[in-house]
């Protein structure tokens, strides 16, 4: 699994909660493989020309590289919270960091597909001014959802700026 390193973060940034993919996002391409591993034993002999064998086995090799591939991707994505960010990193080969700043996050939206909530996970949007960054199948949605609303209600209500402000009467 992808992690970001201390090179990728901002001066004073901390990481405060992360979170793989839901493990559920891994059926699908193992389904995928152990179907395609079936199907190429029963073609391969059942088939009696050579040119039908290998048509089969080209078909299942293509499944097979597709579940590997999404595989791949499904271990490659992380999200991230800091302290000042909301971050995800996918990327098997390439590593791809979007991320949208905490003091721009005006919304933390949260939806669940009914196969979502059977397995207790969700898709978060976060919608920012300028952006919306969309976390799918994210592992504990809900405290993930907290963790972002901690930090941007962190960075609203600043203990000395609130104090200041009802100094100043404003």
């Amino acid at each position: 699994m992808k992690t970001i390193t201390k090179t990728e973060l901002m001066p004073g940034e901390e990481v405060i909660h992360s979170a793989p993919m839901h493990w559920k996002t891994y059926i699908l391409p193992s389904v995928v493989i152990m179907l395609a591993a079936i199907i190429l034993l029963l073609v391969t002999q059942a088939a009696t020309s050579m040119a039908a064998k290998a048509a089969a086995c080209t078909v299942i090799a293509m499944l097979a590289a597709a579940a590997v591939t999404r595989l791949l991707h499904v271990r490659s994505v992380q999200y991230l919270v800091t302290n000042r960010r909301v971050i995800r990193i996918s990327g098997a080969f390439r590593k791809k960091v979007s991320n949208v700043n905490i003091s721009d996050s005006l919304q933390v939206i949260m939806s669940q597909t009914p196969e979502q909530y059977a397995f207790a996970t969700a898709t978060l949007h976060i919608q920012a001014a300028d952006a919306v960054l969309v976390l799918g199948n994210v592992q504990n949605p809900i405290r993930f959802r907290m963790k972002v609303m901690e930090q941007t209600t962190s960075g609203l209500f600043n203990a000395d700026s609130y104090t200041d402000h009802l100094k100043s009467g404003n």
